[in-house]
């Protein structure tokens, strides 16, 4: 709007009229116009687990002065979206369950408008790998990547709809163990401690993990729906893995008394020792078929698969590396690790029953650190990087690190990068 504002000017000795100015686009007499209301392209979107959809929000009228919006999200574990501001945004979805997606006035806070995002198939027909990236704790649901909190996802398993992920938050004298449930954070203890897995049976979800004792040991410690358990009174004793067959749960680890650091096995808290004192073991995997436990690890640097109780080493024992995880699938039975190449590379590795696949060549350093097996196919999750060294958690070897890593999946053989940044993959879960 343009004003016209007249000049009065006292009568000079020079004779100066009154003149009358017409001030042209000044923009800043204009009066504002206010807003009346806001639009979204979609009230409702409805999206498969990792599928994503595009909201527009419109403001009137379309001279509105101020026509930004804000972007607010109900439920975060459902769907995220790609940005708090701005006209269009990208939902992306992470989990079963509703949220309300809802764009606001910049201008006014009362003139909002709301998308109501339904995702379905949870758990079913998904991929879904537990991590770290860039200091965060991880879930990749078919390749699109959730943060959870700081930290990291160590396993990460699919029950009906719900998505359990068991981790920690934190680092060092901070982390502290924890259970995420579609994204939902649940403390687990409030020392230091560290959940390394999760199963889930019926109703009861169990986590295996550590807290470090006044001493600066850890110890093992299973959660069964979030009540505690020691696992025993070992100097130091670790779990890496769990699994539940019938009402029975078990729980490979290792730990140290006077005499030596064993591979173990508890069954329903009860321990079993899988390694002799002559050396050093560790137990990393464990799974159930058939009323047969399979038991996988490492055994004076040798990687070894424990079937029943009965030791047997993969390569004839001239193989020097780590198992990880053991899967398995009619019949076969499918371990990873990794193993040193030729040039005293670790490389991650694979066997189908014994027979010995490496799945990097050249000169990444890799390692895997869990399988799955599902309608035939292959997968393995894992790292690669340009270096590698002995991990260790409160003091205590806990596996291999890859140094510069980037997650990785590996699908019948074949890569998939997950990050292009530092990151790692620990655990994948197929339904």
């Amino acid at each position: 709007m343009k004003r016209t504002i007249i000049f009065a000017a006292a009568a000079m000795a020079m004779g100066l009229a009154l003149s009358t100015v017409s001030c042209i686009g000044e923009d800043w007499l204009d009066d504002p116009v206010p807003v009346t209301g806001v639009a979204l392209s979609q009230t409702s979107m409805s999206l498969a687990v990792g599928g994503t959809g595009s909201l527009t929000a419109a403001v009137s009228p379309s001279d509105a002065t101020n026509r930004g919006v804000t972007w607010t999200n109900s439920s975060p574990s459902a769907a995220t979206i790609s940005s708090t501001v701005g006209a269009t945004i990208t939902v992306t979805a992470r989990a079963a369950g509703t949220t309300t997606v809802t764009a606001r006035s910049a201008a006014d806070g009362a003139k909002t408008a709301t998308c109501v995002v339904t995702v379905t198939g949870g758990g079913s027909g998904g991929v879904y790998v537990a991590g770290k990236s860039g200091g965060s704790a991880t879930l990749w649901t078919n390749g699109a990547p959730q943060q959870l909190g700081s930290g990291q996802a160590a396993q990460v398993v699919v029950s009906g709809n719900d998505v359990y992920v068991a981790g920690n938050e934190g680092e060092g004298n901070s982390a502290r163990a924890v259970l995420w449930t579609n994204g939902t954070r649940q403390a687990l203890s409030d020392k230091r401690s560290m959940a390394n897995c999760v199963a889930v049976s019926g109703s009861n979800v169990y986590v295996a993990g550590v807290e470090v004792s006044s001493q600066g040991y850890p110890n093992a410690v299973l959660w069964t729906n979030g009540s505690r358990q020691p696992l025993g009174n070992a100097i130091f004793s670790l779990p890496m893995s769990i699994c539940v067959s019938g009402s029975d749960v078990y729980v490979a680890g290792y730990d140290a008394d006077n005499s030596g650091v064993y591979a173990v096995l508890w069954r329903n808290g009860s321990r079993e020792k899988l390694s002799s004192s002559s050396s050093t073991a560790e137990a990393n995997g464990v799974f159930v078929s058939g009323g047969t436990v399979y038991v996988t690890g490492w055994d004076d640097y040798r990687p070894v698969l424990w079937t029943n109780g009965s030791r047997r080493p993969f390569d004839d024992g001239n193989s020097f590396g780590y198992t990880n995880s053991v899967f398995v699938s009619g019949g076969d039975v499918y371990v990873v690790g990794n193993t040193a190449d030729g040039n005293a590379r670790n490389k991650a590795t694979l066997w189908k029953n014994g027979n010995k696949q490496q799945l990097t060549s050249g000169s990444p350093y890799s390692n895997a650190t869990s399988v799955f097996v599902a309608g035939g196919d292959v997968y393995v999750a894992g790292a690669e990087g340009s270096g590698a060294e002995d991990s260790t958690w409160a003091g205590v070897t806990v596996g291999l690190d890859i140094t510069n890593p980037r997650a990785v999946l590996w699908k019948n053989g074949v890569r998939q990068q997950l990050s292009s940044g530092n990151s790692e993959a620990s655990s994948v879960f197929v339904k």
